[in-house]
């Protein structure tokens, strides 16, 4: 712990002794600590007189070492030493005129105030030394006069009298100081010579405290602030800003304490509450998916997702007079309430699209009244600012200069027909379906669309899919007369437009202005690729309009999105998670909400999102301009609101001023009973009064109704107990309260614990740490120091205060979810029972959602719980890695990494396998003995562990197959088992379905899987990428899992034949990364189920950041992905090879996975001829279902034509060869 000394020399006459001479000083005047020398209450007179009568007494009391020190001295005669006397008590007077403290550091690390005073007047106490540490206690020795003369005749006998207290006096305030011994010995560095003193133990109690800390201090304190007038005021200006950081400090480091236990329990009822919730959510959802299937045969959740069907009721469409709507001043809100559908057709007709693509009226109306119900009634994200977009998008095309097309030449942007119809229908869906909850809201809460996409762009995909599912129903079809090409146009504009950071270029909205800005004046703005970049910064621009308003649609627009941010922000809260920022309502009663630091957001959005755009356009569209002056005239305005909310909270006015100048202030009452101290707390608003005594710690916080209570205007009653400190001010003392006689204004302050005292001595350490500073620099050193502690206090205070309400509020939420769960849960069980269902054992069925719409993997009738495996080899495998310690009770519960198999320990694993007679054990043990060599065999593993690799031994693999041990092993390998606190029942549940999620495809099967897995093992080890990278445990952890499933689920098809068919999948998936997005979106929807989920013993937040890299890395596969991929490798080594955190290190095991994924041409012949058979076989498949399907078969995949030396040839040397260089 921190400790701190002070010195503190006090030369002028106090109002009485401080102490005595000899080693040990002794008892102050009536009711102070006393020395060993006397009892409590002995006067000062009486002291002296004992003292003087018996003078052997000193060495009774004292301590030996220090008695020793002094008489052993070798002293002058009597008579020289008498001389000395009037040169020490005048070299005292002109050197230490005041009291001197100093904060130092001792040899043990710790701090120590020491503090140095004397009595001139009294021979016996010429001078007191005292060190007192954090914790309180404090040392302290009294030599007299003749035993400071003593001393120096011994150790400076060359200095004079006013040399050595010059050289004193410097060693203090300099700090040439050596503190040892925990406080009790400080040795003083006098120029060449050197001083020590010995000091004896006073305790921790107010009393020492008192008379050799806190009453000293105020002489120190009073001298200070006279030195030097101008100077002093000006240092007291940096003191007040000080206060206000010490005193945050402090009330941070008070509160913490309490706060933590507080929260402790509050978060393990708020976690258990949510595990309980969260399984009977996925209960009932498992329930209501068997009703599914047994009323609609099997139909899952992701099948009815984007079942759209034609609306009835549809009313007959029109069109409206649309001649304000070119205007940007028009005001969209007027049209709230009119059919979606009527505003398209305006529009349509203006631009004669219509007729155009002679669109079918009756499907227009359907679709876009489809689109109108499919908006969901948000506060913002609705219909009425779907037709907004649509109309600021009408209004940059043809009054803005943006659009250049038939009829109007005079834009920029070369439009066709297909353009300005995918524009449009861009504008219209933009906030379809949308749940009122941003991407990152739904990644916190593990909502099952961002276990669908990946987490990536969740509502972006959401929509797309929304919309071209709704268009494959033939009677809400609007492209139905257009052909191919012009299809593929429009849809291609419409992904691109509204996919603000797509997956085939990788690039954030940020990103791709930073583009269209770069290439500004290269881009031909007739170009296809350029125009489609355009049409997405005027849709961006479009989608922000609401912050280049006029103000008053500004403030309007903006007060519904504060609600809906605000209802994401208790959503966040019922679910256990922190609001996002700018979303807290405060969880009032009545719902009044509280605005926060909301201005200086919207100034946050303006500065970083808006003007950056707006200025961008107006490169090429000098219209624009308007736009940017209303969104800079928006930007006053909410500066101006910050201002003016900063000043109501932070109460500004007379008081607040007044505190924000006031440095803090010491005194002593006028009996010396009591040091009295103020400290003005600006952030709280706040005046605090404190005073110690021998006895008690008396702490009073005067907030501005209370001072105006006392004296009527609270500001000159700040003033005027200052400047009553400044001489002793009268006091008197009740049971409770220590009142202060303020010239007939009578202050009480009421008693206090330990912790105020605390905050009183930091106030003196402030105080004499800034007043030792010889120049400014240090001082302004010292001020920004503070304000960076506070800067980093300020939001973990606010963070905790968070945490506190949200742990409540989510404990209440899930009581009350928990309530109606059970409800539900009774009413769908009576139903599946009247249906005819099963409602037996713990789960009602394990109904698992993905793509391919298979409620478990291919050929899993059951749910695996621990399955049937070998448990002698896997017993060996584990034992090899991590053997049981002698001698050590196998305990299920305890041991959970081990709960399923007890391995043996070190002595019994050489047994067994030097005697290991089964031959497929000895078989398996000895081919797993090359996992970490480059020819490691899967596919005499592979039959070994399930009697074939063909596709029969792929289906039934009753003891897990290649990948099942392979994984395995590796994860006790890794020691991750241990480390990581994984299950192992949940990680031999999760293999055995992920590897019985591999389709039994020739190629993309779990053997392919368990090569990849081995590969990249050996790259993180034997190719040493960990010790390059510096990869943690986790991250290999996450670079195993990804290679481990990086094809689960995989259709047996790649992504150009889900794109050619515009299947299903192809739709979901919006053509991006189709097969990668399958692997991710089924194995993360499988693990759902707690019993499969082995992330879940991370925390929350631990658990987000894997899946992010697990997610980032299987994506990373995708071969339409590679050249970008290796392009960015490339272009990072060409800086530094260094990659060792962050998207760097991110990049480096997507690399790694990449290689192991197309490895097998680098392996020896007998593997590589295998897999590309293998590969050979599954291609063909692929070119058959082509030919089937009417389709031109792809490249290489035709089995009658297909020369498999000229594609490996092609695949080894622009594909492989430069990925495996660049690994190099």
């Amino acid at each position: 712990s921190k400790a701190t000394v002070s010195v503190l020399y006090w030369p002028s006459p106090p109002p009485g002794p401080m102490g005595c001479g000899g080693s040990t000083p002794a008892p102050k005047e009536a009711g102070t600590a006393p020395g060993k020398g006397g009892e409590p209450g002995a006067g000062a007179a009486t002291e002296r007189k004992n003292k003087e009568d018996k003078p052997s007494e000193r060495n009774k009391t004292g301590p030996n070492k220090e008695e020793q020190t002094t008489d052993n001295v070798d002293k002058k005669p009597a008579d020289t030493a008498h001389a000395q006397l009037p040169d020490i008590v005048s070299g005292r007077e002109k050197y230490f005129s005041h009291p001197v403290l100093k904060e130092v550091k001792a040899d043990d690390k710790k701090y120590y105030i020491v503090c140095a005073f004397g009595e001139p007047q009294d021979s016996l106490h010429g001078l007191t030394i005292a060190t007192r540490s954090d914790a309180g206690m404090v040392h302290a020795v009294t030599w007299s006069d003749a035993d400071i003369i003593a001393h120096k005749a011994k150790k400076a006998e060359k200095l004079t009298a006013s040399t050595f207290w010059k050289a004193f006096s410097t060693s203090i305030t300099k700090g040439d100081l050596k503190i040892t011994k925990e406080g009790t010995k400080v040795e003083f560095s006098l120029k060449s010579a050197s001083i020590t003193a010995e000091l004896s133990p006073q305790g921790d109690t107010s009393a020492s405290n008192f008379s050799f800390i806190s009453r000293p201090f105020v002489a120190y304190y009073r001298a200070k602030i006279k030195v030097g007038e101008e100077e002093s005021a000006k240092i007291q200006k940096k003191e007040a800003i000080l206060n206000t950081y010490e005193s945050t400090i402090f009330t941070f480091e008070t509160k913490r304490g309490e706060t933590e236990a507080m929260l402790s329990p509050l978060r393990v009822e708020a976690r258990d509450l949510r595990m309980k919730v969260q399984n009977l959510e996925n209960k009932v959802k498992q329930m209501k998916s068997q009703i599914m299937q047994i009323r609609e045969g099997g139909i899952t959740e992701l099948d009815k997702m984007y079942a759209c069907s034609a609306p009835s009721n549809v009313e007959e469409v029109k069109t409206l007079p649309m001649e304000k709507w070119g205007s940007w001043d028009f005001d969209s809100s007027i049209l709230n309430g009119t059919p979606l559908s009527h505003v398209a057709y305006t529009l349509f007709q203006h631009y004669n699209l219509i007729t155009k693509f002679d669109i079918d009226v009756g499907r227009f109306t359907n679709f876009w009244t489809a689109i109108e119900r499919g908006c969901n009634n948000n506060p913002f994200h609705n219909t009425n600012r779907s037709i907004e977009v649509m109309l600021s998008m009408h209004c940059i095309i043809s009054t803005l200069g943006f659009g250049k097309f038939e009829g109007k030449e005079d834009g920029k942007i070369t439009m066709h027909p297909e353009d300005i119809l995918a524009s449009f229908l861009s504008a219209g869906i933009v906030d379809v379906d949308h749940p009122g909850l941003d991407n990152n809201c739904l990644v916190r809460g593990k909502e099952f669309l961002s276990t669908l996409y990946s987490d990536l762009f969740i509502l972006e995909q959401n929509r797309l899919t929304y919309v071209f599912e709704l268009i494959e129903n033939d009677t809400c079809n609007i492209l139905h007369t257009l052909d191919a090409d012009q299809l593929k146009d429009v849809r291609d504009t419409v992904v691109e437009v509204l996919f603000m950071k797509a997956n085939a270029k990788m690039q954030t909205m940020a990103e791709k202005l930073a583009e269209f800005k770069e290439k500004l004046t290269l881009y031909d703005w007739t170009r296809k690729d350029d125009v489609r970049l355009a049409l997405t910064m005027a849709l961006r621009c479009a989608d922000i309009s609401i912050w280049a308003r006029e103000q008053g649609i500004h403030k309007e627009r903006l007060q519904v999105l504060v609600e809906e941010f605000y209802l994401q922000g208790d959503t966040e809260i019922s679910n256990g998670f922190q609001a996002s920022s700018f979303m807290d309502s405060c969880w009032t009663a009545d719902r009044n909400k509280h605005r926060q630091d909301f201005p200086l957001g919207q100034v946050q959005v303006i500065d970083n999102v808006v003007l950056p755009l707006l200025e961008t356009m107006q490169q090429i569209l000098p219209e624009f301009e308007m736009l940017m002056d209303l969104a800079n005239t928006n930007r006053k305005y909410w500066i101006s609101e910050n201002e003016e909310r900063q000043a109501k909270e932070q109460g500004k006015g007379p008081f607040a001023t007044c505190l924000s100048e006031q440095a803090k202030c010491f005194g002593t009452t006028e009996d010396k009973s009591a040091v009295v101290a103020t400290l003005p707390h600006f952030d709280e608003a706040k005046f605090y009064v404190m005073a110690v005594t021998q006895d008690d710690m008396y702490f009073s916080a005067f907030d501005e109704e209370k001072l105006k209570a006392y004296g009527g205007d609270a500001p000159a009653m700040v003033q005027h107990v200052n400047e009553a400190l400044v001489n002793d001010v009268a006091s008197s003392r009740g049971e409770h309260t220590l009142v202060l006689d303020l010239g007939g204004k009578a202050l009480e302050i009421e008693k206090a614990g330990p912790n105020q005292y605390a905050l009183f001595m930091k106030s003196c350490q402030s105080f004499m740490k800034l007043r030792n500073f010889t120049k400014d620099r240090d001082i302004d050193g010292e001020l920004e120091e503070n304000k960076k502690a506070v800067g980093k206090i300020r939001p973990v205070l606010v963070n905790y205060e968070d945490e506190f309400k949200v742990c409540r509020h989510c404990i209440d939420s899930c009581k009350e979810k928990e309530t109606n769960l059970l409800k539900e849960e009774q009413k769908l069980s009576q139903e599946i029972v009247s249906l005819g269902g099963d409602t037996t054992g713990d789960e009602i069925v394990a109904c698992v959602r993905n793509p391919l719409a298979a409620p478990m993997p291919v050929g899993v009738a059951v749910v695996p719980d621990c399955r049937d495996i070998d448990e002698e080899i896997f017993k060996i495998v584990k034992s090899a890695y991590d053997p049981w310690e002698e001698g050590v009770e196998h305990d299920e519960e305890k041991h959970i990494f081990a709960n399923v198999i007890r391995p043996y320990t070190a002595s019994e694993f050489a047994q067994v396998t030097a005697n290991l007679e089964n031959e497929k054990r000895l078989a398996i043990w000895k081919l797993l003995q090359d996992i970490d060599e480059w020819d490691y065999d899967v596919f005499s593993l592979q039959k070994e562990m399930s009697g074939s690799y063909t596709h029969e031994g792929l289906v039934h693999q009753p003891n897990g197959g290649s990948l099942f041990l392979t994984c395995y092993a590796l994860f006790y390998k890794y020691g991750f088992m241990r480390k990581l606190g994984l299950n192992e029942k949940t990680v031999i549940n999760w293999l055995s379905i992920v590897e019985a999620g591999y389709h039994p495809n020739p190629y993309h099967n779990s053997m392919h899987a368990a090569d990849v897995l081995h590969v990249s093992h050996y790259i993180l080890n034997k190719g040493k990428l960990i010790e390059k990278c510096k990869v943690s445990d986790e991250d290999v952890f996450c670079t195993l899992f990804a290679a481990c499933v990086h094809d689960y689920n995989h259709p047996g098809i790649n992504n150009a034949f889900h794109v050619k068919t515009q299947n299903y999948l192809a739709v979901l998936f919006n053509d991006r990364s189709v097969n990668e997005n399958i692997h991710t979106s089924s194995v993360f929807e499988l693990m759902r189920l707690d019993r499969f989920n082995i992330l879940s013993v991370f925390e929350p937040a631990k658990r987000t950041e894997l899946r992010e890299v697990i997610v980032d890395l299987v994506l990373g596969t995708d071969m339409g992905l590679h050249a970008q991929i290796l392009t960015r490798f490339k272009k990072k080594l060409e800086v530094s090879s260094k990659m060792t955190s962050g998207e760097d290190l991110k990049l480096a095991l997507t690399m790694a996975v990449k290689m192991a994924d197309i490895s097998n041409c680098g392996r020896p012949q007998k593997l590589y001829h295998g897999w590309c058979h293998q590969l050979a076989d599954e291609f063909s498949m692929q070119g058959d279902r082509e030919r089937l399907m009417g389709l031109a078969v792809s490249p290489f995949m035709d089995r009658y034509t297909t020369v498999m030396s000229k594609g490996q040839t092609a695949f080894m040397n622009y594909i492989v060869v430069p990925l495996f260089e660049c690994m190099v």
